[in-house]
């Protein structure tokens, strides 16, 4: 077996439920100092990777009509091998398996995609480029408005603030660091720790139904 592969178990609802109570009290922090309260090599990828999503908020990673003239190429035709090279691979091969089942479409454009992602109606794109650690967190994010933003949907503060705290417990689960992305992310939105707390069932729920098909 290849040395890169680790074993995770599926994480309980108690786990989850802690996880996001530290992202709540982390969004509670940053909100009411508004400013960075998260040290050390977090702080330095903030700086690093968020300017450009920060400065597009609110109007990227929302539910939106897909361009027309945008160039379709299926996400999954680069991912044909059935022997993964690490575990990112695995959880990678495992989620389009996810999308297959209920029948949502994934495509990669090659112009620019805020954030990396669009959903809309059973598509979702994603930027070309990326490698799986980065499709994953941008997959699971547009996933959930998939699975609970349909006809239906809440405001634009609670649905962003829905799906990037389910991406955020499913990439923890699986050892995919997002926690200060998550953080900045819900932070700059209206509805900040008292939508997570309020949501925290759907949240908990959907990362759930996520996480087990993704882990034993």
């Amino acid at each position: 077996m290849n040395s890169n592969h680790q074993t995770r178990s599926l994480p309980t609802i108690a786990d989850l439920k802690l996880k996001l109570v530290i992202l709540r009290d982390q969004v509670g922090k940053r909100k009411s100092l508004n400013t960075e309260v998260i040290p050390g090599a977090a702080n330095d990828f903030l700086m690093e990777n968020l300017r450009g999503f920060m400065a597009a908020i609110p109007s990227v990673r929302t539910v939106s009509p897909i361009n027309a003239e945008s160039k379709f190429v299926s996400l999954w035709s680069d991912a044909e091998d059935t022997h993964p090279k690490s575990e990112i691979d695995g959880h990678f091969h495992r989620l389009q398996n996810f999308f297959d089942t209920h029948n949502i479409k994934v495509f990669e454009v090659a112009h620019a995609v805020p954030a990396g992602g669009t959903s809309a109606g059973g598509i979702v794109t994603v930027q070309a480029g990326l490698t799986n650690r980065e499709r994953i967190p941008i997959l699971i994010h547009e996933l959930t408005h998939e699975l609970l933003h349909g006809a239906n949907r809440p405001s634009f503060d609670v649905l962003e603030t829905e799906a990037e705290a389910v991406s955020y417990l499913v990439c923890a689960s699986l050892g995919i660091d997002t926690f200060a992305d998550a953080v900045e992310s819900i932070s700059a939105l209206g509805g900040g720790e008292q939508a997570l707390a309020d949501a925290e069932e759907r949240i908990v729920s959907t990362a759930m139904e996520i996480l087990s098909s993704l882990l034993p």
